[in-house]
């Protein structure tokens, strides 16, 4: 890869079911990926982060409301030299409807942060993911897959923590909002 802006891909083992004993849906795994995959790209150089893609399998994921919480004071403690402006597009089934729930989503988004991120709606349309490849993995699993929604976010840094926490925050809201239980396709990048 070694024109390619993609440098890293992961994915993980569906989790084994134990008949007979009921879970509780578990935090989906975001952050620990993310941090895994940086560190082994920065023990091969120097990188830059310019956003993230996730396939979140939405039916595997559980409330992560207080997760989230416990986390956004965390954020909020970064140096505001190093704010960023992310933009978020979400890609899902068309039947979803998640246009028609942005104004939800982005309420939610806002909930889940502690309004320590800001959120701007975007036209999905007019939305692009500059210095961002198209997601080579999970290309089968995404297919069918639309833009559904943008969104313009305000964080005080840029790094591969706030591009997880970002992922987790949509990917919780839209679960809570929507009920949706198919995958979904989360991009988080920023030109910084």
């Amino acid at each position: 890869m070694p024109d390619s802006p993609k440098k890293a891909y992961t994915s993980l083992p569906r989790p084994v079911n134990t008949p007979g004993e009921k879970h509780r849906a578990r935090r989906l795994p975001i952050l620990p990926v993310v941090t895994v995959l940086s560190d082994a790209l920065h023990r091969i150089g120097t990188i830059r982060l310019t956003g993230t893609h996730a396939l979140v399998p939405l039916h595997r994921a559980g409330d992560a409301r207080i997760e989230l919480a416990e986390v956004a004071d965390w954020f909020a403690l970064a140096d505001p030299s190093g704010a960023a402006r992310p933009t978020v597009t979400v890609s899902a089934p068309p039947s979803a409807g998640l246009a028609a729930r942005a104004a939800e989503i982005r309420e939610a988004a806002l909930e889940r942060t502690y309004r320590h991120m800001k959120v701007k709606p975007l036209k999905p349309a007019e939305t692009t993911t500059s210095g961002l490849a198209r997601p080579l993995a999970g290309v089968v699993q995404a297919e069918g897959l639309r833009q559904a929604l943008a969104f313009r976010c305000d964080v005080r840094e840029w790094s591969t923590d706030v591009a997880a926490w970002t992922t987790e925050v949509f990917a919780d809201s839209i679960r809570a909002v929507t009920g949706l239980s198919g995958p979904i396709l989360i991009t988080v990048s920023s030109e910084v």
